[in-house]
C-alpha cells in the first residue's frame, strides 16, 4: 500500500490518484470499444446508443465510488478500510433484501465471508 501513498515525497492529488487507478480499465474499455465497432453491422449506431436515465445513474454511482476508493486509499489506514468493507457488505445485503427481495443463500454467505476475511 505504500506504493499508492506518498511517503516522503510530494503528495499526489485525489484526482490524479483516481486517474492512475483507473487508467488500466480505461485502456481496456477503449480497446474493447474499438474492437466491437469494427464488427460491421453495428457501425451505424451512435457511440452511446442505449444510454438512458438508469444507465447514467449507474455511471454516476460508479464514478462516485471510484472517487471514494481513491479517497480511502489516500487518506485512510487498513483498519478503516476493513470497517468500510464490512459496513458496505452488510448495508448492501440489507438493502438488496428489503428493496429487491433477494434471498440470502449459502453461496451468498460464503462470498460475504470471503470478502470480509480479506
Amino acid at each position: 500500500m505504500q506504493v499508492l501513498k506518498a511517503v516522503g515525497g510530494t503528495p499526489v492529488s485525489l484526482w490524479m490518484r483516481n486517474i492512475q487507478l483507473s487508467s488500466f480499465s480505461i485502456l481496456l474499455s477503449v480497446a474493447a470499444s474499438i474492437w466491437n465497432r469494427s464488427g460491421g453491422e453495428e457501425e451505424s449506431k451512435p457511440f452511446l446508443n442505449g444510454f438512458d436515465a438508469s444507465v447514467w445513474c449507474l455511471v454516476v454511482l460508479q464514478a462516485g465510488g471510484g472517487l471514494l476508493v481513491a479517497a480511502v486509499v489516500k487518506y485512510a489506514d487498513n483498519v478503516v478500510k476493513g470497517l468500510a468493507t464490512g459496513v458496505a457488505v452488510v448495508l448492501s445485503t440489507v438493502l438488496s433484501v428489503v428493496f429487491m427481495g433477494t434471498r440470502v443463500r449459502l453461496d451468498f454467505c460464503i462470498g460475504s465471508c470471503v470478502i470480509l476475511s480479506r
